[in-house]
């Protein structure tokens, strides 16, 4: 019985330390959370001037609409999908997205520092980034603590054939696709 015992418990601590291996493990396979090196957000080829070159060319950086709680709803602007969840909230809620540079793959989400009760899944399409010396399963979505001026990984998934980039929000930040 004794020996039973010790094989069950044995067999227990292995199975909870691969479970917890498999969650600190981000979408580019290094560990969720903070970032030891300094980490590159995705670029894009430079574009001309900017927000100029968004104006002439008709290109949205912004998109805002108020989301029923109890219905749920998507969001979208250039290459960047919001899907909220019914109840992701308690109330109907304003939630935006603003690409304040459009070389770069960084978005800022509204209403800042909201949580949720279920989370937001966050879309990010990468298939007119400038990949030159980027290895694409070296990319992770991470936002930026303020707090602590650094960039923190998130759980996600990278879809190199689709060239997307998924992941969970449990609360609303600035976000972006980083490679290290």
């Amino acid at each position: 019985m004794n020996r039973f015992k010790t094989l069950t418990n044995t067999t227990l601590l292995l199975a909870v330390l691969a479970i917890g291996t498999f969650l600190m493990v981000g979408c580019s396979g290094n560990p969720v959370g903070e970032i030891t090196s300094e980490p590159t957000l995705l670029q894009r080829p430079i574009l001309a001037d900017g927000p100029e070159y968004a104006r002439r060319v008709k290109v949205t950086t912004y998109a805002e609409a108020v989301i029923l709680s109890k219905k749920g709803g998507e969001l979208s602007v250039t290459g960047v999908e919001l899907s909220i969840p019914r109840r992701a909230v308690p109330n109907d809620t304003l939630y935006s997205i603003n690409l304040p540079d459009l070389n770069v793959f960084y978005a800022e989400f509204g209403t800042d520092g909201l949580k949720f009760d279920n989370p937001v899944t966050v879309t990010f399409s990468y298939a007119d980034a400038d990949l030159s010396g980027v290895d694409e399963s070296n990319i992770s979505l991470a936002w930026f603590n303020e707090n602590l001026s650094r960039w923190l990984k998130i759980d996600c998934e990278v879809d190199i054939v689709n060239k997307t980039v998924t992941g969970q929000l449990k609360h609303f930040s600035a976000y972006g696709l980083i490679s290290d």
